[in-house]
């Protein structure tokens, strides 16, 4: 059987550097709780780092204000299963590369038997760098800037929605007795005179004849990943602190969860500081959100038996919450 040929491939990305494939690498594990793909590929020596950020990606500290994006680079995609990105790259082995410099500093020399090193087509007389490659699929879209149509909300965003309940007090007696049969049309029920207020011993009423009613409400958790350390202090920190407390102006996420303006109240954040693939440390967020159905800034009408928005009473202007459009979080707009 005739040997397979050397294929030259590039990695893409920003350095976009030529590499071979080693097919004797290869392997797939199909699991349930998450499948992981593996090649082992031979990078240039010289440009082994350039080669590995190309690989898992990485985002510049350069933002692209006139789209309001951050500057970011997508791990490499597998070639045969194109939903699969580079999430780690081993380096395994060493092919042709003299690891001594003139003062003989290193103790190990890697040159081929005739005492030269190995051509790697590159014209630099020296070897490969052998990396096994791993492959999984995320949990989030993983797009370069050309990709995106809005902000960063659509990409490297993890969404974590929990549907819970609330009880709450309605002021005052807000309802009364009705009919057994259709209510509009009351009709008188026994030994309960029409039209009286709800009495505080009946079920589902609360202290003094409150009624208590259960509101639909929830928790929105977003996990933001890979944004420049840089970028969260100088920009970002600033405008979530000015977040924090407040309620939608917007909708929020139109795209995907769509809430309305007003049902969302910004609680606050969790920051983690990690180490990249590049020099650049990075910081991945968890964003922590109240959801109300009925909205933050409206209040139960007794008289309207229904939730209507409130303001200020001096100002006639905000309500009992300020408003924060939630979307100028993932824009980066000068």
């Amino acid at each position: 059987m005739r040997p397979m040929p050397a294929i030259e491939l590039t990695t893409g990305g920003y350095h976009d550097i030529p590499y071979r494939e080693a097919y004797e690498g290869q392997g797939e594990a199909w699991r349930p709780d998450g499948p992981e793909l593996q090649r082992r590929v031979k990078v240039p020596w010289a440009s082994r780092r350039e080669a590995v950020l190309d690989f898992v990606g990485w985002t510049s500290t350069a933002i692209d204000t006139a789209a309001g994006l951050l500057t970011r680079y997508p791990p490499h995609r597998h070639p045969w299963f194109p939903d699969f990105y580079c999430t780690e790259a081993t380096l395994e082995g060493i092919i042709g590369v003299a690891l001594q410099d003139e003062e003989g500093r290193y103790s190990v020399d890697l040159r081929g038997a005739n005492g030269s090193l190995v051509e790697n087509g590159e014209g630099e007389g020296d070897g490969w760098a052998v990396y096994r490659l791993t492959y999984r699929k995320p949990s989030f879209a993983m797009i370069g800037n050309s990709e995106v149509s809005s902000t960063e909300l659509e990409r490297y965003v993890f969404r974590r929605e929990k549907a819970t309940y609330e009880s709450v007090t309605l002021p005052g007696q807000a309802f009364m007795f009705g009919g057994v049969g259709d209510p509009g049309s009351p009709e008188e029920l026994p030994g309960t005179p029409e039209g009286d207020g709800v009495p505080a011993d009946i079920a589902n009423t609360g202290i003094n004849g409150d009624t208590v009613m259960m509101l639909a409400t929830g928790e929105l958790n977003l996990e933001w990943y890979q944004i420049p350390e840089s970028v969260y202090w100088g920009i970002l920190r600033p405008k979530l602190l000015l977040a924090q407390g407040r309620v939608s102006s917007e909708f929020f996420d139109a795209d995907r969860l769509n809430y309305p303006d007003g049902t969302l109240l910004f609680l606050t954040w969790d920051m983690t500081l990690r180490q990249g693939a590049s020099e650049d440390r990075y910081v991945d967020l968890v964003l922590k959100f109240a959801f109300r159905k009925k909205g933050w800034n409206k209040i139960y009408s007794r008289a309207a038996t229904a939730f209507f928005k409130v303001i200020d009473k001096k100002t006639g202007q905000r309500g009992i919450y300020e408003t924060y459009d939630f979307n100028e979080l993932f824009s980066f707009v000068a």
